[in-house]
């Protein structure tokens, strides 16, 4: 099933998995990923079938559509929907999940590498040769790091070249970093250059970065203040009181007594039939919300740490604090206005 992927995706999973320490075959993952998609739109059709808004929302789109709107068509038009949703599913679930893991590992990397290439200078300027001192400076406490060199030096023991085995480590992380340092060490050794020089170079170059990228985290809290308040708190509140404002004008508007017909001077035609529903607003507010706390999420992780997958993690503690807001006013907003204070 993985197999029937164009090349150029299966390169993409493949990068993906590499990158999250996932040690599976693309095609085997791509396959898995297929397997459970089918489980899932099975469960869904046969969720949304069984229940009889689904089937007389889809007979009303089909019916909208100038489209068959009888019982097979029902049921193929739900099939298919559920077919779709369970594609865009998994793929976000699969997508998700190896960039929170890829994530992860980068970060663990770029915090313990600067260490890591000041031991292996230290080896080199103690007589090693670089990929002995790489080697020798794969210390447990380097953690996925040194698994990773370890793995590489196998596989250069074994007769790789040792470009290669360097793309081995480069491969295993997404990190710039490391690919930097990487690139600047295959540059050394083919040039014959200062490799300790550069590895030290390097290591503080690394450590540099991170205090930067502490330093503007740190000046940019009032952006994610504002972000945060934003998003959780003023876009509920305004949709909770647009709301009950459509709730109100509409009873208002259903009391309101037909416009005569025929008659001169101004009339207010059809004044009675509201274009918005309070059930179609709500709706809206609620797709609204979602994706506001979503993008929210994402220039949270953004801001913080300078990566969208560091903002997944938030989603669901921001969409319950605004559905919550959200609801909260509108109850508010129920009670203020059915006590006839206005």
């Amino acid at each position: 099933m993985g197999r029937a992927l164009s090349h150029n995706r299966i390169k993409w999973v493949d990068s993906k998995l590499h990158a999250s320490g996932i040690k599976i075959k693309p095609e085997i993952f791509s396959g898995f990923l297929f397997f459970l998609c089918a489980l899932l739109a099975i469960a869904l059709s046969s969720l949304f079938v069984g229940t009889p808004a689904v089937r007389l929302s889809a007979e009303k789109l089909l019916t909208y559509a100038s489209l068959p709107h009888g019982p097979a068509a029902v049921l193929f038009a739900i099939t298919s929907l559920s077919f779709l949703l369970s594609i865009i599913l998994m793929s976000l679930f699969a997508y998700t999940y190896l960039s929170l893991r890829a994530d992860a590992r980068r970060r663990f990397v770029d915090n313990v590498l600067p260490d890591f290439l000041m031991l292996a200078c230290a080896n080199i300027r103690a007589g090693m040769s670089t990929d002995q001192a790489l080697w020798q400076a794969a210390k447990p406490e380097f953690g996925i790091l040194s698994i990773e060199v370890e793995g590489a030096a196998k596989a250069a023991f074994a007769g790789e070249p040792f470009d290669r085995a360097l793309e081995r480590i480069c491969n295993a992380f997404d990190s710039r970093l490391l690919r930097r340092a990487i690139s600047l060490i295959k540059q050394s050794v083919a040039t014959g250059g200062q490799t300790a020089e550069v590895l030290d170079a390097t290591a503080q170059d690394a450590r540099n970065m991170q205090i930067i990228s502490k330093e503007i985290s740190s000046s940019l809290l009032m952006y994610l203040i504002f972000v945060v308040f934003a998003s959780v708190v003023g876009a509920p509140f305004l949709l909770a009181v647009s709301q009950n404002l459509i709730e109100t004008l509409e009873g208002v508007f259903a009391k309101m007594p037909a416009a005569p017909s025929g008659g001169g001077g101004f009339a207010l035609a059809n004044i009675s039939a509201f274009p918005i529903t309070p059930n179609e607003f709500f709706l809206f507010s609620l797709a609204v919300l979602v994706c506001t706390m979503i993008f929210a999420s994402l220039l949270i992780g953004i801001i913080q740490r300078g990566s969208k997958a560091q903002g997944i993690k938030y989603m669901p503690f921001l969409i319950l604090a605004g559905l919550a807001i959200y609801f909260a006013v509108r109850a508010a907003l129920g009670g203020f206005l059915s006590g006839g204070v206005l």
